[in-house]
């Protein structure tokens, strides 16, 4: 049986010289091909939109703030860089995915921008917005280490997946699911009440705000995200 292909935008970026480049990190790749799929690294430039009939699913990894301005919004005090070209590269693949109806999983930014494309808004700065909210931004020296506890939705995607109601998860995100998005449903939840985890009622676009390419290597249950995407990209192939 052939590997499912999925997606990864590439984002753009200065070297430390200040030199034009595209940025990936390999965590995503690897634990993608370890759930037994084919990653394909897909350029913001018009041209990647000709190999969307050939990808079987689409991962949107972390990244940048969005644009306020994609959900109707003036930016606001504590938002961070951002950069509206790739917002808008991207917001086009989840276009081309949703049309095609092949899975897309978000992670931390990827998550944010599915809400923003099903017409949902963001909590631009936690701190300042939200100043009761728990502190979503960790220091700790390993980038995998748990740091908060996620509350899962016994009907959601993730519950299956995990098969348990709570999950210790990373945290490295300012902002957060403010309104959801038309089709979404929150599955997942932190004790302060910020959006963790969400789906598409189809079940195919799964949004997740921490980093489990992170985690994957020390905890199974992270692991085991990847491996339940690249089989419903496989699933929805057939179909």
């Amino acid at each position: 049986m052939r590997q499912p292909v999925i997606g990864i935008p590439l984002a753009m970026d200065f070297s430390e010289n200040h030199r034009p480049v595209f940025r990936l990190y390999q965590t995503y790749v690897r634990w993608i091909q370890r759930a037994g799929g084919t990653p394909l690294a897909l350029f913001p430039i018009p041209e990647s939109f000709s190999l969307a009939d050939s990808l079987d699913g689409l991962l949107l990894p972390g990244g940048a703030d969005a644009d306020p301005y994609l959900y109707g919004q003036e930016p606001m005090r504590g938002i961070a860089s951002t950069d509206c070209q790739q917002d808008r590269f991207e917001l086009q693949w989840i276009q081309e995915m949703t049309q095609r109806e092949r899975p897309i999983l978000g992670i931390c930014r990827g998550h944010q921008l599915l809400n923003i494309a099903h017409g949902g808004t963001i909590c631009q700065d936690l701190e300042t917005q939200w100043p009761q909210s728990l502190c979503h931004q960790q220091h700790t020296c390993n980038l995998g280490e748990a740091f908060h506890t996620v509350s899962l939705s016994s009907e959601g995607v993730l519950f299956s997946v995990i098969k348990a109601d709570r999950i210790r998860t990373n945290s490295y995100h300012h902002q957060a699911i403010d309104c959801l998005g038309e089709g979404l449903v929150a599955t997942g939840w932190a004790e302060d009440g910020v959006i963790e985890s969400l789906q598409s009622n189809d079940q195919l676009q799964w949004g997740i705000q921490w980093h489990p390419e992170l985690m994957a290597l020390a905890y199974p249950e992270q692991r085991r995200i990847f491996e339940a995407f690249a089989d419903l990209c496989i699933q929805q192939r057939k179909i």
